[in-house]
């Protein structure tokens, strides 16, 4: 099966019933294979099996630059999906998804770099930042973060306290402290002057 199909404006005729949604899931199921094409990992953001069934994607979080040449490495993990392509090869002109969502279960059979010196590139191996998402003592060590730095920055401010330092460490620091600033970065830029660095990437 091959899924080409986004929600983008929905009309009587176009949109899927519980129905059609049941036959899909019922199909693979019953082993027949899916292969999701392009922006339909975005489709149906609020149904939990669809996004299971897709093993996650774009979903609502991801982005992409512009089209570029990049390149793609085969992850260590058989598959029957990757077994026989090349361990490294260059792929022509396309979009570059990033932050796409890991379910979990979920095995990385390649990669491609997010070149930083290139529009919305972060620098980073996307793929491992999406299964890190997925592990719930990250998950919670944000949260405690955030909580603390919602709660203490209004009362800081009005005490005229003119930054707050956040450093995270952590094993090699290209990879969950990366993440971390990442996500707390990008949720109090909007409120707050943000600046971030990234010591091990040298990344600003």
């Amino acid at each position: 099966l091959l899924l080409n199909y986004k929600e983008t404006k929905p009309t009587d005729e176009t949109k899927w019933t519980d129905a059609n949604k049941e036959a899909l899931l019922e199909a693979v199921r019953g082993g027949k294979g899916l292969v999701v094409f392009h922006f339909a990992s975005s489709a149906f953001p609020d149904w939990d099996e669809y996004e299971k069934l897709i093993a996650g994607g774009w979903r609502s979080q991801g982005f992409h630059g512009p089209k570029h040449v990049f390149t793609v490495k085969k992850t260590d993990k058989d598959h029957p999906i990757s077994r026989g392509l090349p361990s490294e090869f260059t792929h022509t002109i396309d979009e570059l998804y990033q932050n796409s969502k890991m379910v979990e279960g979920n095995v990385v059979l390649a990669t491609a770099y997010s070149n930083p010196d290139l529009p919305r590139g972060t620098g980073k191996d996307e793929p491992v930042i999406a299964f890190l998402r997925q592990h719930a003592d990250v998950d919670q060590m944000y949260s405690h973060i955030e909580h603390f730095l919602n709660h203490w920055l209004e009362p800081l401010a009005r005490d005229h306290r003119s930054y707050v330092t956040v450093a995270i460490g952590c094993t090699g620091g290209q990879h969950r402290s990366v993440f971390l600033v990442e996500q707390l970065a990008a949720s109090f830029s909007p409120r707050w002057i943000t600046l971030k660095r990234h010591r091990e990437l040298d990344l600003g």
